[in-house]
């Protein structure tokens, strides 16, 4: 299954990234853990080099990703509505951050997920 949202954009200024949203995958399930951590489900992409080795041997259709407790905080409030600025100053509160080290992490942590195809960020148009 293919993952909808793994698309190669332009770079974002710090003043369109904190007025954009961010969106989780539609295609990714996820859960609560026991630790209370998110674990998200990921679909094998069925194209490439994983079409030619499940060919061969058995390969999962899924695979699974534990989140962090950072992590977890920013994939709760990645519901489309939610700005990056407001999930920046819940980190604030929450991991007791400074505003600038909160956004950086936030921005490089976004950057990482959105690249894999996990979340989208939404830019809202001017």
């Amino acid at each position: 299954m293919q993952l909808p949202f793994k698309r190669k954009q332009d770079p974002l200024s710090r003043k369109q990234l904190l007025a954009a949203c961010v969106l989780r995958n539609p295609v990714i399930e996820w859960e609560t853990n026991d630790k209370g951590f998110i674990v998200l489900t990921i679909p094998r992409r069925s194209v490439g080099f994983w079409t030619f080795v499940g060919g061969f041997m058995k390969v999962p259709d899924t695979h699974e990703v534990e989140l962090d407790r950072i992590g977890t905080v920013v994939w709760d409030m990645c519901d489309g509505k939610t700005s990056v600025e407001a999930i920046s100053k819940r980190i604030c509160e929450v991991f007791k951050m400074s505003r600038l080290e909160a956004e950086m992490s936030l921005g490089d942590y976004l950057k990482q997920i959105s690249k894999r195809g996990f979340v989208a960020v939404l830019v809202p148009k001017k």
